[in-house]
């Protein structure tokens, strides 16, 4: 029970981190077309 709620935990922060780099990686585009 305990290794299920771990895995949901480390899943959670993985699509966290993959949303953070998506929003930095359009900001820097956007930064860069201008």
């Amino acid at each position: 029970m305990q290794q299920k709620t771990n895995t949901i935990e480390i899943h959670r922060s993985q699509l966290y981190w993959l949303y953070i780099q998506s929003f930095v990686l359009s900001y820097i585009g956007w930064r860069i077309e201008i």
